[in-house]
């Protein structure tokens, strides 16, 4: 361990006393020591500066503090805005643009998509097997509330259907966002699952519709719900128009899903269904730059693009932009849609489109750069949203040629030839380098990408959100049924340390038997109830074997869950850049020993309760061992168990049996489980006698 090194270990008096005390053998003729003596006065300033760069040695700054960080890996979070859904209810079909305001109160919310909002609404639900069908009409539709729905009778749904029924028939070659949000049944939850957690879906899902005659494929654009395993997004997209039928009773235009491979860990249900709703993201886009390839023309398709300031760069092999001063642009009443051509694509490589609000400095140019080192400029808001910020600067003399720069989280790297830049979201300063470490910019300054978001002050209620720009209340009815949430603040210095004192105690390689299971439980979309690492060779191991065997018991409402080849595809495939080179993991399923307990008692008179005290003592025992695995069932602790209860005067006869697994029984009666093996209390049989 490294030594605390105490830098600031002298205060000013002892510096002084010390420096006198060395007078005498460096220059015995200086004897006077007073207040007055000009030498004197000398030691004293020096002691006051010795003693002041001894105490801010000794200090760590916040610069010093993120240095340590960047070492470790670790950079302060930014602002992250708050994000929610909102449902439109319009009387024809409407079409959102990437970029579309909606408001709560003042507070700014964008469309994160372009999204069709097609008018046909959801009139009934049918989830259908073999056996059977569960309709659900659109009276219950219209009362709102958690549906509870079924959308597969079995989870392994191979010949069962899920049907949506609509109004009217959905438009085709448009992609369609269904919103579903999944119930909890109550159980144990369902881990998370994050974008790039590299989720195997336990299900493959396809989407049908009926065209008259026959049903066919529609295409799955994008399922976040991992079908139906959690809240999320289902696009669909349909190839051509779709026509009425009736089943079960229900006549409506039917989006078909069904499952072909792969089976359900848990059955699951279906809270709320939703085809009329845009996702927003709380932000106030000042400015945005798209890129395109080097074509004769582009689509641009965004609500900033339509009502802002439009300016055409075009990327040349020496990696600067121009900007086109001449071209063609032509907009899509119907769709909103903006074409851009007519460019001059002489050494083009590419195409970046930048959009202005029109109150956005003079078409994005805030400032002008002196090339002088250290400059600072104020951006006047500590609202930037880090990750969108982004900069040109024009080159002077060049005849409007425009540089890239970058952003870094300081100029620890940067050579004198970077184009580096640091924005201070948490300031809203924006510095360069001092021509050493970061090129200072001359000339305009060109702001081609900034946001501004709330973080945490977006997090609102529900139905708070209820303002689309440009339509009245009385146009178009928008709410939002959930709390806008996720909303979070720049995360301070402290909090920062904080989480990185917190990851250093957390383990990240499997090392330990511990380390295995604790890894293995918070495996991305899987309910596992427990696991347990087990030697399945019973001191038969070899030293040359360095597979660890791990017991997964997945969540099931009947306790007797058996994991499937894709669950274990997910275990070893989240597992894999946790565990140590040169082992290897092998998940074995669960057995169950299903146990049945006979008991002839006697007890005493007036004792009304009894049957229910013993079967409640039996039940308390079995909930004590049914979590492990490999267990030792004692005969004599069960007995005993019983036998103390105040009711009972005497066990006559306890019979303890086991079956369906590997079950060992010794002399005394118990029950030894193999390491794979969990007790499952199936059946209990009592005859009570009662003594007078």
């Amino acid at each position: 361990m490294l030594p605390d090194i105490l830098l600031d270990n002298e205060n000013f008096d002892e510096i002084i006393e010390t420096a006198k005390n060395m007078i005498v053998s460096i220059y015995p003729e200086w004897t006077d020591f007073n207040y007055h003596d000009p030498g004197v006065t000398m030691l004293e300033l020096f002691a006051q500066l010795k003693e002041a760069q001894q105490y801010y040695l000794n200090k760590i700054g916040p610069e010093n503090r993120q240095k340590y960080l960047k070492l470790m890996g670790i950079f302060r979070r930014h602002k992250v805005p708050a994000r929610t859904d909102v449902t439109m209810l319009y009387g024809d079909d409407i079409i959102v643009a990437e970029g579309t305001k909606f408001y709560a109160g003042e507070l700014s919310f964008e469309a994160v998509r372009r999204t069709y909002i097609p008018s046909a609404r959801i009139v009934c639900c049918i989830g259908e097997q073999a056996e059977g069908a569960s309709v659900i009409g659109q009276r219950e539709l219209g009362f709102g509330g958690d549906l509870k729905l079924k959308p597969f009778v079995r989870r392994t749904p191979a010949d069962g259907a899920f049907y949506i029924g609509f109004d009217k028939p959905l438009p085709a070659n448009e992609p369609l966002e269904l919103l579903i949000t999944v119930s909890d049944d109550g159980g144990i939850p369902r881990n998370p699952i994050r974008e790039g957690d590299g989720f195997i879906p336990l299900v493959d899902m396809i989407a049908e519709y009926f065209d008259g005659a026959a049903w066919h494929r529609a295409k799955i654009l994008g399922d976040t719900t991992y079908a139906f395993l959690c809240s999320g997004r289902l696009t669909v997209c349909l190839p051509a128009d779709m026509a009425q039928t009736t089943l079960h009773g229900e006549e409506a235009y039917f989006l078909r899903l069904r499952i072909t491979d792969g089976a359900y860990d848990t059955q699951p249900l279906i809270a709320a269904l939703d085809f009329n709703h845009v996702t927003l993201v709380q932000q106030d886009t000042k400015a945005v730059s798209e890129d395109f390839p080097a074509a004769e023309s582009f689509i641009q398709a965004t609500e900033l693009g339509l009502t802002g300031k439009t300016r055409i760069f075009l990327r040349h092999r020496d990696g600067f932009f121009r900007e086109a001063q001449t071209y063609n642009r032509i907009i899509d009443e119907e769709t909103g849609a903006i074409t851009c051509s007519g460019f001059d694509l002489t050494d083009c490589t590419g195409i970046r489109a930048v959009n202005f609000r029109d109150d956005f400095y003079t078409d994005g140019a805030f400032g002008t750069g002196t090339g002088l080192p250290y400059q600072e400029y104020d951006l006047g808001s500590t609202a930037i949203d880090y990750d969108s910020f982004t900069i040109m600067t024009e080159l002077p003399g060049s005849e409007r040629k425009f540089a890239e720069w970058k952003k870094v989280a300081d100029f620890a790297r940067s050579g004198p030839a970077d184009l580096h830049y640091i924005l201070d979201s948490d300031t809203g300063i924006l510095k360069f380098g001092d021509c050493i470490r970061g090129m200072a910019p001359e000339g305009p300054i060109l702001i081609v990408g900034c946001k501004l978001t709330e973080g945490a002050a977006g997090n609102v209620a529900a139905r708070k959100v209820n303002r689309l720009n440009g339509f009245s209340a009385d146009e178009v009815t928008v709410y939002n049924s959930r709390p806008a949430n996720g909303g979070k603040d720049e995360e301070t210095l402290d909090a920062c340390l904080a989480r990185a004192h917190e990851l250093l105690r957390t383990t990240e390689t499997m090392v330990s038997a511990e380390d295995c299971e604790q890894r293995i439980m918070k495996t991305p979309g899987l309910r596992i109830e427990k696991c347990q690492v087990v030697n399945m060779n019973s001191g038969t191991r070899r030293r040359a074997d360095i597979t660890t065997s791990v017991v997964v018991k997945p969540y099931s409402p009947d306790d007797r869950g058996i994991p499937s080849r894709r669950y274990v595809e997910n275990i070893l495939k989240y597992t894999e850049k946790y565990r140590l080179l040169g082992t290897r993991l092998a998940i074995i399923a669960p057995e169950y020993a299903l146990l049945t307990v006979f008991a002839d008692i006697n007890v005493s008179f007036g004792s009304t309760d009894a049957k229910r005290m013993v079967n409640d003592a039996v039940n308390e025992y079995f909930r004590s061992v049914k979590d492990r695995f490999g267990a030792h069932i004692s005969y004599s602790a069960l007995y005993a168990l019983i036998d103390k209860l105040d009711c009972v005067l005497s066990v006559n006869t306890l019979t303890l049996d086991a079956s369906g697994s590997d079950v060992t029984r010794t002399r005394e009666g118990d029950l030894i489980l193999a390491p794979n093996v969990t007790a499952v209390l199936a059946h209990t049989d009592y005859i009570i006698n009662t003594v007078y």
